[in-house]
Formats: C-alpha cells, sequence, structure tokens
C-alpha cells in the first residue's frame, strides 16, 4: 500500500491518502511515529495498528469528550465523526461501544426533548426538530405514548389518594391507635436501619455503599453482565489514560506539582473522571476531589 497524498488539514492534522484515496487523518506526531511518508509504502502492521487502535481509541475519545457537556442522538454523534474524517467501519464500532454503555440512547433523547418542550411547543413542531435529529418516527411514536401513559397514572394517583384520604377519616381513632402501637414502632426501626444501613458510611460497610473514593461506588451497586461491562469499560479508558500519560511522557515518581496539575487537567478535559485520572497518575485522593 503507497502513501499518495499528504494533505495538511489543520496545523497538527494531516490527511492520509493511501493508493489516491483517504484513508484517515492522523496529527503530526502520529505520521512520525509510524514512519508515514508520501511516496513510500505503508507497511501492513502499521496500517493495521492505526486502524485497529490508534483510531478507535481517538474515536472513542472523542465522543466522550462530546458527550461530557449534553446529549447527543445517534445520528449527530455519527455526524459528528463524520467531520473528523473517520472511516465508515471505525465510527460504526464506535456508536455500538456508545450504545453498550447507555452513553446513547434516541428513546431516551426523544423522551426527555418531549417532557422539557411540550409545555411551549407544539407536537408537530417537536416532532419535525427531533426528525431533523436522526430520531425515528417508531420511537417518537413510543415516547408521545410513554408521555400519555404516564400523565394518564399521574391522573389516577390523584384520584385514588381523595378516596385514601376520605376513608382514613372514618378510621379516625382506630388509625391513630394502630399508629402508636404499630407504625410507631416501624418508623424507629427504619430511623434504625437508615442511620446503620441506608447510609452506609457509618460503620465498617463504607466501601460496600460508597466506593473506594476512586469513582467504584457505581460498580458496588451493579451486578452480574452489568458489572462485568462496568469493569471492561473502566479498563479500556485507563489504557487511553495510559497512552495519553505515555505521550506525554508522564513520570510520577519524577513530576514536579506544576507538570502533574498540567496533565491532571489534561486528561480532565479530554473528558475522564478526577477520580480515575487521579488514580492512573497516582495522585492523592485529595487531588482527585480539586477542581483542576
Amino acid at each position: 500500500m503507497r502513501v499518495t497524498q499528504i494533505t495538511e488539514l489543520s496545523g497538527s492534522r494531516s490527511k492520509i491518502y493511501i493508493e489516491q484515496v483517504l484513508a484517515f487523518v492522523l496529527y503530526q506526531g502520529e505520521i512520525y511515529l509510524h514512519g508515514i511518508r508520501e511516496g513510500e509504502e505503508i507497511e501492513e502492521a502499521q496500517y493495521h495498528q492505526i486502524m485497529d487502535e490508534v483510531l478507535p481509541r481517538r474515536a472513542k475519545l472523542r465522543c466522550m469528550n462530546l458527550l461530557k457537556h449534553r446529549d447527543y442522538t445517534e445520528a449527530q454523534l455519527r455526524e459528528k465523526l463524520r467531520q473528523g474524517y473517520y472511516p465508515q467501519g471505525i465510527i460504526d464500532r464506535t456508536i455500538e461501544y456508545a450504545a453498550s454503555f447507555h452513553y446513547i440512547n434516541d428513546y431516551r433523547y426523544a423522551a426527555n426533548y418531549i417532557a422539557f418542550y411540550a409545555a411551549s411547543k407544539s407536537k408537530k413542531r417537536i416532532d419535525q426538530e427531533l426528525w431533523r435529529k436522526g430520531i425515528g418516527k417508531e420511537i417518537l411514536e413510543n415516547a408521545w405514548l410513554e408521555r400519555e401513559n404516564r400523565r394518564n397514572a399521574d391522573s389516577g394517583d390523584k384520584d385514588g389518594s381523595h378516596s385514601d384520604d376520605s376513608g382514613g377519616d372514618s378510621n379516625g381513632s382506630d388509625g391513630d391507635s394502630s399508629s402508636s402501637d404499630g407504625s410507631g414502632g416501624h418508623k424507629s426501626g427504619g430511623d434504625s436501619k437508615s442511620s446503620n444501613g441506608g447510609s452506609g458510611c457509618r460503620d465498617g460497610s463504607h466501601r460496600n455503599h460508597c466506593g473506594d473514593g476512586y469513582g467504584n461506588a457505581d460498580r458496588n451497586r451493579v451486578g452480574g453482565d452489568k458489572r462485568e461491562a462496568y469493569d471492561r469499560r473502566r479498563e479500556e479508558e485507563t489504557a487511553m489514560m495510559r497512552e495519553l500519560l505515555s505521550k506525554k511522557r508522564y513520570q510520577p515518581e519524577t513530576a514536579d506539582e506544576k507538570e502533574k496539575r498540567r496533565v491532571y487537567s489534561f486528561l480532565v478535559r479530554k473528558g475522564f473522571s478526577r477520580a480515575e485520572a487521579a488514580k492512573v497518575m497516582r495522585l492523592p485522593l485529595e487531588e482527585a476531589l480539586s477542581p483542576p
């Protein structure tokens, strides 16, 4: 495979053409690292490393940075990746990755959009806006149906609460008596549970309820397949951070406080959590809890 053309896209990125076809976009450092030169052959091993490792990792980071600030539909996220000149196969894999962890969910996006704008916009206008964002007709219909069902359920709950109130009046003295004997006992038991188990942070089970301080609280609340998926995502993000630290030539043993703060801020801006960034950089926990 011959590199037939290298065209500068920006000050730091260039388009790489292989056999006259745009193959991908690389940063100048990556071009140098992989020894890519116009008019020369690119080794098959280098090509596969770029397509199977470099670009997929970068595409995932791009998604994480975008989703850190707001929600996106699948179509919007695909368009953002296309604007970055990612190959179609990598775009498909990145979208599949994001969907597998529920980072993107068109039904959730539509339901939230409807809930937010239903009071100020017509149904027709909301539908048109969501269509432009790539939401399909079936998803829209289901989102509107869910809203209607929820409103009917809320209305039914209010009607039921009125009849419960009137029934409570007829049993006034008996209800008070049972409250002092039975409900009172339940209330005190509930308080005891809240102080020992509900908060979970006042006894030896602190870590099981609240995590280990480095972002593991979510993992402790999931199980089975979800825990396995969560662990896999954490491992991938850790690998991404370590690669970035390697490019920055970061060494925790020799880095001074200024460099640590600079690199830590860099990782947080990339979309990684403060706790995970501090953990990979081997920073004290209190630095993970303070803004970069």
